[in-house]
This record gives structure tokens, C-alpha cells and sequence, in this order.
């Protein structure tokens, strides 16, 4: 009877020390799983500002780019008017051609 009670107790702390390890097993892979996420989620809020700057970087690249085109269509029209400015005769224009035919009529 004595060693069954023994071999009853022996089972008993041994059961309790195995739980007491699976328990603490748990924990600490709960903890690498927290610890795991909170890293993912850390990652991903650095990667969402990465993301967001870098849309404002391009949105005003292309607002430059829409400038740069407007002055360089401004200056292609600038240098046809001074070309055309250039190679209308200067004579006819002092001596009042133009004017006085439109004022003729």
C-alpha cells in the first residue's frame, strides 16, 4: 500500500512538473509570437511612411515636370514670335503699309 501511495505521489509531482513546463513553454512562445508581431506591425508603419513620402515626392515631381513643360512651350512660342518679328521687313512696317491699308478700308 505504502508504494502505491508512493508511485500515486511520484506520478502526481511529475505530472504537476510537466504541466508546470508545457505552461511555461507556452508563455514564452506566446511572448516570441507577441514579440514577432509587434516587430511586424513596427515594419509595417516604417514601410506605410516610406510609402507616403515617397507619393508626395512624386506628386511634386510631377508638378515640376507640368512647369517645365509650360516654360518650355512658353519659350517655343516666344521664339516663333521673334522669328516672325525677325523676318517681317522693318520698312514696310515704318512706312506704315500694313496700318494704312486696314485703316482704308
Amino acid at each position: 500500500m505504502r508504494r502505491a501511495l508512493l508511485y500515486i505521489t511520484a506520478w502526481l509531482a511529475l505530472s504537476a512538473c510537466a504541466f508546470g513546463q508545457a505552461a511555461s513553454s507556452d508563455t514564452r512562445t506566446l511572448q516570441a509570437l507577441l514579440s514577432e508581431v509587434r516587430a511586424l506591425r513596427q515594419e509595417l508603419r516604417a514601410s506605410l511612411n516610406r510609402t507616403q513620402s515617397m507619393q508626395i515626392l512624386l506628386a511634386r515631381f510631377q508638378v515640376q515636370e507640368g512647369v517645365v513643360t509650360k516654360a518650355t512651350r512658353l519659350g517655343k512660342r516666344s521664339d516663333e514670335q521673334t522669328r516672325t518679328i525677325d523676318l517681317t521687313p522693318t520698312g514696310l512696317l515704318m512706312e506704315g503699309h500694313f496700318t494704312s491699308s486696314s485703316s482704308a478700308a
